[in-house]
């Protein structure tokens, strides 16, 4: 294998331009090409650069369901099953989040969840209250 010229990527002899850079390969017979040695590759795994975890924005859908637990369950349900359900999912989601996205999103559940869970709280205590304050005007 030879280098390209212009950049110094490997090149085949048979090419007519640079795969990296585009560099017309035959425009000048002149140049003399260097020699690279091929080295053998014994991984199979995918190579992992670091441009494609930046730029990875898949999430996992843990995350997005804990967050989407955590706002329904503001809405929709009167228990605290909703958001104690939206705390599992997001600290889940949290311990195998592969990316920035993921985690944001478990947070973001995990915060959702929380405040539907202290907003329940608040909705039960103000509950017992009107109770108390019922049952003791009935009974003084």
């Amino acid at each position: 294998m030879n280098k390209c010229p212009n950049c110094g990527q490997p090149v085949n002899e048979n090419q007519d331009f640079c795969i990296n850079c585009g560099y017309d390969l035959k425009q000048n017979n002149n140049i003399s090409y260097q020699h690279v040695q091929e080295v053998p590759t014994t991984s199979k795994l995918p190579e992992m650069t670091f441009e494609r975890l930046k730029n990875d924005t898949t999430a996992s859908g843990l995350s997005g369901a804990s967050q989407i637990v955590g706002v329904v369950g503001l809405w929709m349900d009167y228990t605290m099953i909703s958001a104690i359900v939206g705390i599992v999912l997001a600290i889940m989601a949290k311990k195998r989040a592969i990316n920035k996205k993921s985690l944001v999103l478990a947070n973001r559940g995990l915060l959702w969840s929380i405040v539907s869970l202290i907003f329940k709280i608040i909705g039960i205590l103000s509950y017992l209250f009107i109770i108390a304050v019922y049952l003791s005007a009935y009974y003084y």
